[in-house]
């Protein structure tokens, strides 16, 4: 299993669960992000994806 990344949002270490239907969720505990996925592979990938800014000249 992938590492999860620090919470986009204030920087808290999130959680992985499984919701009562066997979908994956990531969901931080101190501001309350969450996403959601059927595959838990594909809610890490999601939560771990950040906008990069291009580089400036």
């Amino acid at each position: 299993m992938d590492k999860l990344r620090e919470c986009p949002f204030c920087g808290a270490e999130p959680m992985l669960a499984e919701d009562v239907y066997g979908s994956g969720v990531v969901q931080c505990f101190n501001c309350g992000a969450s996403i959601t996925d059927r595959d838990k592979a594909k809610a890490i990938a999601a939560w771990n994806r950040r906008f990069e800014p291009p580089e400036e000249e």
